[in-house]
């Protein structure tokens, strides 16, 4: 007799077993029926699952080398440009890794002139800390990049895993090109002015020109926010600003220093600080304006290599030195 499924001839036709499709007799029911096992099942079905696996791993590398290699070009991009080159200090050392996604997301979404974007914050079990999360995003990208002048602010709206991030602008993106030469002419002026001065000449002559013939901005103006004050007289800079074009030209000038996310008393405030013979002396150019003494040319020098008075308090102790200096100190 033949195998009714295959067709092979089978040899024992009262007990029939075919050793080509695996096909038995049933003694019970007296049917040819089709047994859940063949010879070679055990060796196909292992390896059809070990080929899902391995195609479903080489998915996720490839996704996340994909991933990686947008992040690093983003980066490149972003780490540089002809005014200033980031040193990603806050980036690097106050940012969770999910915090620094959502750091990349908002600058893309900068240098794209978008006016919102959606980052997600989903390792935090309540939404303050949402909050905290994404207003210590914002503060490292204040630190690390003074160089985006048509920035101004952002304002952020949280749930419990994400957050609605709506992007203020000081300038237009038609106008970008022309204060951005406005600004660069400016830095290599003062680099020109300066270039064979001490550290401590140079930082005092930074001083006393972009503190001259200033005021304090207004909060409600975006242009306060952003360096374009010192190339447009209609505009006055807020501490933000102030202390954005101080570390843009201490990089020009060859003087290391940082900018400050703190407080003043219960006030959000920024300021600086630089390195001077091996110590570090705060720089905050917005007390210029103020009549706070000493006073040379309308211009307070209080702000002016300072100690850090009670009321100075740091957001991020991690990436900020102590101000310990007192060669200069007055």
């Amino acid at each position: 007799m033949k195998c009714p499924r295959c067709g092979t001839k089978l040899k024992n036709e009262k007990n029939p077993f075919c050793m080509r499709c695996g096909y038995i007799k049933n003694d019970l029911d007296n049917k040819y029926i089709k047994k859940h096992f063949r010879p070679n099942e055990k060796i196909i079905i292992p390896i059809f699952l070990t080929g899902i696996i391995i195609t479903l791993i080489m998915f996720i590398v490839n996704d996340q080398n994909d991933r990686i290699k947008n992040i690093k070009t983003l980066r490149r991009n972003i780490e540089s440009t002809s005014l200033y080159t980031t040193n990603n200090i806050a980036y690097n050392n106050i940012l969770s890794p999910i915090e620094q996604e959502a750091y990349n997301t908002i600058i893309k979404a900068i240098n794209n002139y978008e006016n919102k974007t959606k980052v997600v914050l989903d390792n935090y079990d309540r939404i303050f800390k949402v909050e905290n999360g994404i207003r210590k995003v914002l503060d490292a990208i204040d630190i690390d990049h003074p160089e985006l002048i048509q920035y101004a602010y952002s304002d952020y709206r949280c749930k419990i895993d994400s957050c609605e991030i709506t992007i203020n602008y000081a300038i237009s993106k038609n106008e970008y090109s022309f204060y951005f030469e406005q600004l660069k002419n400016k830095i290599e002026k003062i680099k020109n002015d300066i270039k064979d001065f001490s550290d401590y000449k140079k930082a005092l002559h930074i001083y006393s020109v972009l503190g001259q013939n200033q005021e304090y901005g207004n909060k409600k103006d975006n242009k306060s926010y952003s360096i374009i004050c010192f190339v447009d007289d209609n505009y006055f800079p807020l501490d933000k600003a102030y202390s954005k074009m101080s570390q843009i030209i201490f990089q020009n000038v060859g003087i290391e220093s940082i900018i400050v996310s703190g407080k003043l008393g219960k006030v959000k405030h920024n300021w600086n600080l630089i390195k001077l013979d091996n110590s570090y002396y705060s720089f905050d150019l917005s007390w210029c304006s103020s009549k706070t003494e000493p006073i040379k040319n309308n211009i307070s020098y209080y702000g002016f290599l300072f100690r850090n008075p009670v009321d100075f308090k740091y957001n991020y102790k991690i990436i900020t030195p102590h101000a310990w200096g007192l060669k200069y100190f007055k």
